[in-house]
């Protein structure tokens, strides 16, 4: 096997420059908090929809961020990024509406408002990072034009600072 490649599959591997670049970007952008609503849109399986909605019901209602995660201040920015690319039969659109959790300290933060160092700061993003954890409150059936969706209602949790 390539040495290169080692770790691709391996998060350890990739921890310190998660680290470096989660310690980065806080330090450049400081405003913290967000609006009392952000927005994402985004396309997934039908078969990881069918999950979350299946066991919302039995308190498996948590859910964390892997990678680090975009959401907008504006609703319509965030549903252009579900409207992009060809209709496909396995995936399904999903429209997060994530509120603020105000009995969150700074301590807990694990987001910044990329407004003034982003290329695309016009777009309003708030970009969360990896080990972000949110508590899914709702899920409902929406139609988005022609189609089928789903809106998912979050409440930020924080971050789990062991990790970071």
């Amino acid at each position: 096997m390539n040495k290169n490649l080692r770790g691709l599959n391996n998060i350890e591997y990739y921890l310190p420059y998660i680290k470096a670049l989660y310690e980065g970007v806080k330090l450049k952008s400081l405003p913290l908090c967000f609006d009392n609503i952000l927005y994402r849109g985004s396309k997934i399986s039908n078969i990881e929809i069918k999950k979350i909605v299946d066991h919302i019901n039995i308190n498996y209602n948590i859910i964390f961020a892997k990678s680090f995660i975009s959401f907008f201040k504006d609703k319509n920015i965030a549903e252009c990024f579900y409207k992009l690319g060809n209709s496909n039969q396995n995936l399904s659109k999903v429209l997060y509406i994530l509120e603020k959790n105000n009995n969150l300290g700074y301590n807990l933060s694990n987001h910044c408002d990329m407004k003034n160092i982003s290329y695309y700061g016009d777009e309003r993003e708030v970009l969360f990072f990896p080990f972000s954890f949110f508590l899914i409150k709702e899920i409902k059936l929406i139609h988005i034009g022609n189609e089928n969706g789903y809106e998912v209602k979050l409440l930020y949790l924080g971050k789990y600072s062991k990790c970071l």
